[in-house]
């Protein structure tokens, strides 16, 4: 039987401009140099795409393969992008064609999250058993080769006269990524926190693959619409297995839910929006609490799905007797209550189906508030106005989608309210979330499922 291997090359071309806003020469050296190296050695992992399903003759090894080259800009030649590159101030982004990087981001940048008592995830191992630092340009080089974040983007406005970012605060609508934030968990993925690729960031090439080998694509002759998968090697404690992943033709773009439902009626009058994801064997599906990735991994699939229970506040913050808010102290009582949410109710919670073989036969839940900040008007697209006065005495009142506090009200009976439950301040369980299971039950072919501890 005749085996053929193939590399199918990933190209990033880049010109570097010289050095402005603080870099230096030297830095532009660096990226030049020694960048493009350290991306390529993070980004080459030794995925292989192989045959799935298709012709006997068919018996194709395809290695992916990145190539990154760079170029001072006096060189001339065609480029992919304009590359500045400046001192550390400021953020590292990456458009069609200009970027900018920061001199320290072409290589291991351990203390980029926590210069201080160190960052815990740099010992957090991956599925292959190995630990990885950060390293951002090769987060925007996955920005360059079609990939979006995986983190989710901070609400922003005009609000006292001035330009503000709620920073931890997700805003409603989300540009560059999925909706609901469903990878948002995943700490060590490369588009999220710049320390290690995903297989699911390569299946959109194998996606082509399969485009190009049906009857009337370019490659139909050679391929023979057969259809691939990408398989990884993973290590367990010394012990090897393999990630095999694969996705149905519906299931093909990670970034969007195959099944979702906006402003569903979680009880009377309380409504949220529900994301379904599907998750093929990647890292992240391998580990055994998304929400709490230092809890390891296992050496089989996981996971399923990811769903995503999305919840959009409007925060209206109101003088009281206890003084006028400020943006840093409106801010960080925001910030309380999506940290007490998330806190409550992320890492606890799966739906699992009776039946191993449902598509979506364990589900990771993901509670992901998401916030905008008036003052006139109550936004026509929230599920919850909440009315914050700055005043003690525990106030809490509701009527439908409308909630006025206290500043020192119990954030508990916000989160519970959120979820249908009118009283009461203690952490929500398993047992409260009957309507949200019902709907994956109705989504997932009718299949039983119930709500379960991790």
């Amino acid at each position: 039987m005749e085996i053929t291997n193939f590399i199918i090359f990933i190209t990033v071309g880049y010109s570097t401009i010289s050095h402005s806003s603080g870099g230096t020469a030297a830095d532009v050296t660096n990226h030049r140099k020694e960048g493009m190296a350290n991306a390529m050695a993070r980004l080459n992992k030794d995925y292989m795409v192989e045959k799935s399903s298709g012709p006997d003759d068919i018996n194709i090894y395809i290695r992916l393969f990145y190539f990154m080259e760079a170029k001072n800009d006096t060189k001339g030649g065609m480029h992919k992008a304009l590359v500045q590159v400046t001192d550390n101030s400021g953020g590292a982004w990456m458009l069609p064609t200009e970027a900018k990087f920061r001199a320290r981001d072409y290589q291991n940048d351990p203390s980029y999250f926590d210069a201080g008592a160190g960052d815990p995830d740099n010992a957090l191992a991956d599925t292959d058993g190995s630990v990885y630092q950060v390293l951002t340009n090769h987060h925007e080089m996955g920005h360059a080769t079609g990939n979006w974040d995986d983190y989710l983007y901070s609400y922003e406005n005009n609000w006292q006269g001035a330009d503000r970012t709620w920073s931890g605060l997700p805003m409603y609508n989300q540009p560059y990524t999925a909706e609901g934030g469903p990878y948002s968990c995943d700490r060590l993925s490369r588009m999220n926190r710049n320390r290690i690729s995903r297989l699911r960031n390569f299946w959109k090439f194998v996606c082509w693959l399969h485009d190009a080998g049906q009857p009337g694509g370019l490659l139909n002759k050679f391929l023979k619409d057969a259809k691939f998968k990408i398989t990884f090697k993973g290590n367990k404690n010394g012990t090897a297995f393999t990630h095999n992943f694969e996705l149905k033709n519906e299931y093909k773009n990670v970034a969007y839910p195959p099944k979702k439902q906006y402003n569903y009626a979680i009880a009377s009058d309380i409504t949220a929006d529900l994301l379904l994801y599907k998750l093929g064997d990647d890292e992240l599906s391998h580990f055994s609490n998304p929400g709490l990735l230092s809890n390891g991994y296992e050496a089989t699939q996981v996971f399923k799905g990811i769903l995503v229970v999305k919840t959009r506040f409007a925060i209206k913050f109101v003088n009281g007797s206890g003084g006028n808010w400020n943006f840093n102290n409106a801010r960080a009582w925001a910030r309380s209550l999506n940290d007490d949410m998330t806190n409550m109710l992320n890492g606890k919670f799966r739906i699992k189906c009776t039946d191993a073989g449902n598509d979506f036969s364990n589900i990771y839940v993901s509670f992901v508030p998401h916030f905008s900040v008036y003052t006139g008007s109550v936004p026509a697209d929230s599920h919850f106005n909440l009315e914050v006065t700055r005043q003690t005495g525990g106030n809490f009142s509701t009527g439908g989608k409308n909630i006025q506090v206290d500043f020192d009200t119990n954030k508990n009976r916000i989160i519970r309210y959120c979820m249908g439950k009118t009283t009461g301040t203690t952490a929500l369980t398993k047992t409260d979330f009957p309507t949200v299971v019902n709907w994956v039950k109705t989504e997932a072919v009718n299949a039983t499922f119930t709500m379960e501890d991790l």
